[in-house]
Order: structure tokens, then sequence, then C-alpha cells
């Protein structure tokens, strides 16, 4: 039975990939289709330089990767959401209750956290992909720049381009240095919780072999 069941959800976890592309794919499409539907009587933006480059990066290429990376992001929350579920299930009838009400505290206190957190976040990496779309949209013009021989666009080209570069990379620096901060503050706020109730059954149950094994046997699962 183990090898069934272990094989079924290696079979599941592989289709599972064929839905998240198709979802992928679907979520560019509907969005090209409704800018589409919403411009096409907005002839003004024609010559609108700055409309046209805070939105072509996003036709030419931004949505398609932010929306995979989101359909992504969902499939490996809610794999992690039922391994959890799962493993406080079973660290509650196996070994001891206190184990999953630990696991429900973390996420507690993490949600708030990462309520209380959504502002800056959510700011610091919007600042972060309007400077990689501003970079990305002076690349649409480089081949005319660097093919007509004018030394002197060349020169306003690749100074602009260099300006938005530096200015992308800082962007993307901070979001990056808050995302990771925040993951691994996360982690060790969840690792103290779960080994402090690891450590406080150990301590109850001191005389229980059986429990102890269980709890060693476990460890690297609970982390």
């Amino acid at each position: 039975w183990l090898i069934v069941v272990q094989s079924v959800s290696y079979f599941a976890g592989a289709a599972s990939w064929l839905f998240a592309e198709r979802a992928g794919f679907t979520a560019y499409a509907r969005y090209v289709l409704r800018f589409a539907q919403a411009n096409r009587h907005q002839t003004a933006l024609l010559h609108d330089s700055k409309a046209r480059e805070e939105t072509e990066p996003f036709l030419t290429g931004e949505a398609y990767q932010i929306s995979f990376n989101l359909i992504y992001d969902l499939q490996f929350d809610c794999r992690l959401l039922f391994n959890l579920l799962f493993n406080a299930a079973v660290f509650g009838i196996a070994i001891d209750a206190a184990l999953p009400a630990a696991y429900l505290l973390a996420f507690v206190i993490l949600a708030t956290l990462q309520w209380s957190l959504r502002k800056p976040l959510a700011h610091a990496y919007l600042i972060n992909q309007a400077m990689t779309n501003r970079m990305t949209a002076r690349t649409y013009n480089v081949w005319d720049n660097v093919t007509t021989g004018n030394r002197y666009n060349l020169r306003l080209w690749l100074r602009d381009f260099r300006a938005r570069w530096d200015q992308a990379l800082t962007a993307q620096i901070r979001a990056i240095l808050l995302r990771e901060g925040w993951s691994a503050a996360s982690g060790v706020i969840a690792l103290i919780i779960v080994l402090s109730a690891t450590a406080w059954v150990a301590y109850e149950d001191a005389g229980n072999a059986a429990l102890l094994i269980g709890l060693a046997a476990t460890l690297p699962r609970q982390l």
C-alpha cells in the first residue's frame, strides 16, 4: 500500500504541472485580450510615449512572467499547506497534541506579522517592478540607436540605459533584502515555537522512551 500511495502521489504531482501551465497561459491571454478590448478606441495613446513605456513591458513579457510566478507560488503554497496539515495531524495523533498547537500558534503569529508588513513589502516590489520595466523599455529602441552609426545617439542611449540599470538594480536589491530578511526571520520565529513545544513535550514525558524516540525520529520532519 505504501508503494501504491506514494506512486499515486508522484503521478498527481506531475499532473498538477499541466494545470499550472494551462492556468499561466490562460491568465496571460486574458490580460492581453483585456488590454485590447479596453484600449482599442484609445487612439490618443499611439503617440503617448510615457504610457507606452509603462505598459509595453507587460505586453511583451512582464505579465507573462508574473502570471506564471503567481501560479507557481500558489501551487507551492498549497503543497506547503497540505504538508503542514498532514504533519500536524500525524504528530498530534502519534506523539502529542501540543505539537499541532505549536504549528497553529506559529501560523497565527506569522500570518499576523505578514499582514502588518504587507504595505512596505508591496511598496518595495512595486518600485522594483517599475524600475525593471523602465530598464527593459529602454531596450526596445536599442537596435535603432546601435545600428544607425550615430555616435551621439548611441552615447545618449548608453547613458540613459546605465542610469535606468542602476536604479533597477538598487530597487531589486532592496526588494530581495526585504523578502529574504522576512523569510529568515519568519523561519527563526517558527523554529523557536516548534522546538520549544518539542522540548516541553520531551520534558513532560521524560520517562516515556517510545515517545522520546518518536520525537527524535520525527525532529527533521517537524522542522
